[in-house]
Protein backbone atom coordinates (compact mmCIF):
# COMPACT_ATOMS: atom_id res chain seq x y z
CA UNK A 1 0.00 0.00 0.00
CA UNK A 2 1.31 3.20 -0.55
CA UNK A 3 0.90 6.24 2.05
CA UNK A 4 0.19 9.72 1.50
CA UNK A 5 0.66 11.91 4.73
CA UNK A 6 -1.66 15.03 4.31
CA UNK A 7 -2.09 18.38 5.88
CA UNK A 8 -5.70 20.58 5.31
CA UNK A 9 -6.30 23.97 6.43
CA UNK A 10 -9.25 25.54 6.03
CA UNK A 11 -13.35 25.92 7.46
CA UNK A 12 -13.84 23.05 8.77
CA UNK A 13 -17.03 22.36 6.63
CA UNK A 14 -15.66 21.87 3.50
CA UNK A 15 -12.37 20.22 5.22
CA UNK A 16 -15.54 17.50 6.37
CA UNK A 17 -16.98 17.71 3.35
CA UNK A 18 -13.54 16.73 1.36
CA UNK A 19 -12.81 14.19 3.89
CA UNK A 20 -16.26 12.13 3.30
CA UNK A 21 -15.51 12.50 -0.64
CA UNK A 22 -12.73 11.40 -0.30
CA UNK A 23 -13.30 8.33 1.98
CA UNK A 24 -16.35 6.99 -0.56
CA UNK A 25 -13.83 6.14 -2.75
CA UNK A 26 -12.83 2.60 -3.82
CA UNK A 27 -10.10 1.76 -6.03
CA UNK A 28 -9.29 -1.07 -8.34
CA UNK A 29 -6.96 -3.52 -6.27
CA UNK A 30 -5.61 -6.53 -7.57
CA UNK A 31 -5.65 -9.57 -5.82
CA UNK A 32 -4.55 -13.18 -6.71
CA UNK A 33 -7.53 -15.78 -7.49
CA UNK A 34 -6.10 -18.74 -6.53
CA UNK A 35 -8.94 -20.73 -8.20
CA UNK A 36 -8.16 -18.80 -11.90
CA UNK A 37 -4.40 -18.81 -11.14
CA UNK A 38 -4.74 -14.79 -12.16
CA UNK A 39 -4.91 -11.50 -10.68
CA UNK A 40 -8.06 -10.03 -10.45
CA UNK A 41 -9.08 -6.46 -10.03
CA UNK A 42 -11.74 -6.47 -6.35
CA UNK A 43 -12.76 -2.59 -5.30
CA UNK A 44 -10.79 -1.70 -2.16
CA UNK A 45 -12.39 1.14 -0.36
CA UNK A 46 -9.70 3.81 0.68
CA UNK A 47 -8.21 4.21 4.36
CA UNK A 48 -8.28 7.35 5.74
CA UNK A 49 -7.36 8.10 9.41
CA UNK A 50 -6.78 11.25 10.43
CA UNK A 51 -3.74 12.95 12.19
CA UNK A 52 -5.21 16.66 12.72
CA UNK A 53 -3.53 20.14 12.83
CA UNK A 54 -5.96 22.61 13.83
CA UNK A 55 -5.54 26.10 13.61
CA UNK A 56 -8.07 27.88 16.29
CA UNK A 57 -8.59 31.78 16.33
CA UNK A 58 -9.69 33.47 18.99
CA UNK A 59 -9.85 36.92 20.67
CA UNK A 60 -6.51 37.84 22.67
CA UNK A 61 -8.95 38.58 26.00
CA UNK A 62 -10.72 35.03 25.58
CA UNK A 63 -7.02 33.19 25.87
CA UNK A 64 -7.24 32.12 28.80
CA UNK A 65 -10.44 30.68 28.93
CA UNK A 66 -10.00 29.10 25.92
CA UNK A 67 -6.57 27.70 26.60
CA UNK A 68 -8.30 26.15 29.58
CA UNK A 69 -11.18 24.73 27.68
CA UNK A 70 -8.85 23.22 25.06
CA UNK A 71 -5.84 22.14 26.41
CA UNK A 72 -6.80 21.66 30.26
CA UNK A 73 -4.89 22.77 33.66
CA UNK A 74 -2.10 20.65 32.30
CA UNK A 75 -1.34 22.53 28.69
CA UNK A 76 -2.39 19.11 27.19
CA UNK A 77 1.83 17.93 27.26
CA UNK A 78 0.79 13.81 27.64
CA UNK A 79 3.88 12.93 25.94
CA UNK A 80 7.08 15.64 27.29
CA UNK A 81 9.78 13.69 24.56
CA UNK A 82 6.88 14.58 21.49
CA UNK A 83 6.80 18.59 23.33
CA UNK A 84 10.25 18.76 23.32
CA UNK A 85 11.26 17.07 20.53
CA UNK A 86 9.32 16.66 17.60
CA UNK A 87 6.83 20.30 17.96
CA UNK A 88 9.87 22.31 17.50
CA UNK A 89 10.36 21.61 13.54
CA UNK A 90 6.54 22.46 13.30
CA UNK A 91 6.44 25.21 15.49
CA UNK A 92 9.44 26.46 13.21
CA UNK A 93 7.90 25.82 9.78
CA UNK A 94 4.37 27.38 11.38
CA UNK A 95 5.69 30.85 12.52
CA UNK A 96 4.44 29.36 16.03
CA UNK A 97 5.87 29.79 19.17
CA UNK A 98 5.89 28.02 22.63
CA UNK A 99 2.41 28.27 24.85
CA UNK A 100 2.93 30.68 27.34
CA UNK A 101 1.80 30.10 30.49
CA UNK A 102 -2.10 30.73 31.33
CA UNK A 103 -4.22 31.50 34.12
CA UNK A 104 -5.48 28.07 34.96
CA UNK A 105 -8.66 27.17 36.99
CA UNK A 106 -7.73 24.34 39.28
CA UNK A 107 -5.49 26.69 41.28
CA UNK A 108 -5.88 30.18 40.42
CA UNK A 109 -9.21 32.28 40.79
CA UNK A 110 -10.14 32.47 36.71
CA UNK A 111 -12.83 30.64 36.11
CA UNK A 112 -14.62 31.76 32.74
CA UNK A 113 -14.56 28.73 30.60
CA UNK A 114 -16.13 28.14 27.60
CA UNK A 115 -19.65 27.10 27.58
CA UNK A 116 -18.52 23.35 26.09
CA UNK A 117 -17.90 19.77 27.58
CA UNK A 118 -13.98 19.35 27.81
CA UNK A 119 -13.03 16.54 25.79
CA UNK A 120 -12.38 13.20 26.40
CA UNK A 121 -10.68 10.10 25.28
CA UNK A 122 -8.77 12.20 22.78
CA UNK A 123 -4.93 12.92 23.04
CA UNK A 124 -4.41 16.75 23.05
CA UNK A 125 -0.85 18.35 22.31
CA UNK A 126 -0.45 22.03 22.47
CA UNK A 127 1.96 22.99 19.28
CA UNK A 128 2.16 26.49 20.15
CA UNK A 129 0.76 29.80 19.60
CA UNK A 130 1.57 33.18 17.85
CA UNK A 131 -0.60 36.30 18.17
CA UNK A 132 -2.49 37.82 15.33
CA UNK A 133 -1.85 41.62 13.76
CA UNK A 134 -4.38 44.55 14.83
CA UNK A 135 -5.64 47.03 12.21
CA UNK A 136 -5.02 50.81 13.06
CA UNK A 137 -7.77 53.34 12.19
CA UNK A 138 -5.82 54.29 9.11
CA UNK A 139 -5.70 50.68 7.94
CA UNK A 140 -2.70 49.86 8.28
CA UNK A 141 -1.08 46.36 11.22
CA UNK A 142 0.84 46.86 13.90
CA UNK A 143 1.96 44.62 16.62
CA UNK A 144 0.54 44.31 20.23
CA UNK A 145 2.52 46.06 21.49
CA UNK A 146 3.14 49.03 19.09
CA UNK A 147 -0.51 49.48 18.56
CA UNK A 148 -2.57 52.64 19.71
CA UNK A 149 -5.78 52.74 21.66
CA UNK A 150 -8.34 52.70 18.62
CA UNK A 151 -6.65 49.54 17.35
CA UNK A 152 -8.76 46.37 17.18
CA UNK A 153 -7.43 42.66 16.17
CA UNK A 154 -7.34 40.50 13.17
CA UNK A 155 -8.68 37.33 13.46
Amino acid sequence: MAHLLLMTRGHIDCVEKFIRNLRGQCLDYPVYDPATKQLVNKLLPMRICPIQLWDISFPQGSRDAVLNTVLGANGAHANRWMTDSCLVPLRLATGFKKVKPYLKTEKDQYQPMLRMVPPADIELIGVGEKEDYWFEPDGSHSSLKNKSSLAWEGI
